[in-house]
C-alpha cells in the first residue's frame, strides 16, 4: 500500500511512503531507506529499531518520549517531534528528504553513537555489572 506525502519540494504526486505491515527483511529493508521514524507514544523503553538504524547509518526521526529520545541525541544523531504531532513529523520528513547533506550528517552521526554508545560489548558490560551488584547484594542480605 502507498501513502502520497505532499508538500516536499520536487516530489508532490509520488508515492514518498509506503506502508509494508508486518517484516522480517529489515536490513534489506533499511538498506533501501534514507530515513527511519519511530513515532510512538508508548512505553517503548529504548526501542532497539532506533539503535538498528543508527547502526545502519539511517537518518532518524522520532518522539520526544522516554525511551525514543534516548537513542539519539537530538538535532546532532536524529530528530524529535512532540508525541501525536503529525504536522511536526511531516516537517522533519520534509526537512531530511530537502537536505541531503543533513541527512548525511545525521546518518553518520547517528553511525558513531550507535558504534559507542550502543555498542554490544558495552551493553553486555553494563549487564554484567548490574548482575554482579545484584549478587553482591544478595549475599550482603545472607
Amino acid at each position: 500500500m502507498s501513502v502520497l506525502v505532499t508538500g516536499a519540494t520536487g516530489f508532490v504526486g509520488r508515492a514518498l511512503v509506503e506502508l509494508f505491515g508486518f517484516r522480517q527483511d529489515i536490513p534489506n529493508l533499511f538498506a533501501q531507506s534514507n530515513i527511519v521514524t519511530l513515532p510512538s507514544f508508548y512505553g517503548e523503553g529504548l526501542p532497539k529499531v532506533l539503535v538498528e538504524a543508527a547502526a545502519c547509518s539511517r537518518a532518524v526521526i522520532t518522539t520526544d518520549h522516554p525511551g525514543c529520545r534516548d537513542a539519539i541525541e537530538p538535532g546532532v544523531t536524529g530528530l524529535l517531534v512532540p508525541n501525536r504531532d503529525a504536522m511536526a513529523l511531516a516537517d522533519a520528513m520534509e526537512d531530511l528528504i530537502n537536505n541531503p547533506a543533513k541527512r548525511k550528517q545525521l546518518s553518520q552521526s547517528g553511525r558513531a553513537l550507535a558504534e559507542t554508545a550502543f555498542a554490544i560489548e558495552k551493553i553486555v558490560d553494563a549487564h554484567m555489572r548490574i548482575y554482579e551488584g545484584l549478587l553482591k547484594s544478595n549475599e550482603a542480605i545472607k
